[in-house]
């Protein structure tokens, strides 16, 4: 036996070198063609790539949902915000509302009165034309007889 070198090839004799140089050379062509995928590997890439894709396209239109909700959401948030506006404003102008409801009763009422007062002043003046008319038929008659008196 020889002793154990720090370089194996040169512990070797040349042709078991040249048995290991093609060996190796073997194992390289070997490796390299087992580097192209078999047609099953290939098959199995492209189902993968598609339950990919599916899942991908999913989460998107998910997504597109999740956004869809989010604006949703803040067109609420801006409508309640403008629900209270309104609804602080009507609480500011509700006393003045109320004066000005407590004003149309009145005018209402008040209308209604003169509506009455119209009445009660036609029908006076209807009763009344006929007093002033025999008052001034009187009147005429007394000065018809004192002007026959005089002459």
């Amino acid at each position: 036996p020889t002793p154990p070198s720090k370089d194996r090839h040169q512990a070797l004799p040349a042709e078991p070198r040249a048995a290991t140089a093609s060996t190796i050379r073997q194992r390289r062509q070997h490796d390299a063609i087992s580097s192209f995928p078999p047609i099953d590997y290939q098959q199995q890439l492209e189902d993968d790539l598609r339950e990919e894709t599916a899942q991908l396209t999913t989460a998107l239109v998910a997504s597109s949902d999740l956004d869809s909700v989010q604006q949703m959401e803040t067109r609420m948030v801006e409508i309640t915000t403008l629900i209270g506006q309104f609804s602080s404003l009507v609480q500011e102008q509700q006393e003045q509302v109320l004066q000005v409801h407590d004003t149309a009763r009145e005018t209402k009422d008040n209308m209604e009165k003169g509506q009455e007062n119209l009445v009660d002043a036609a029908e006076r003046t209807k009763r009344s034309k006929h007093y002033k008319a025999w008052i001034i038929f009187g009147m005429t008659m007394t000065l018809l007889f004192f002007h026959i008196l005089r002459n």
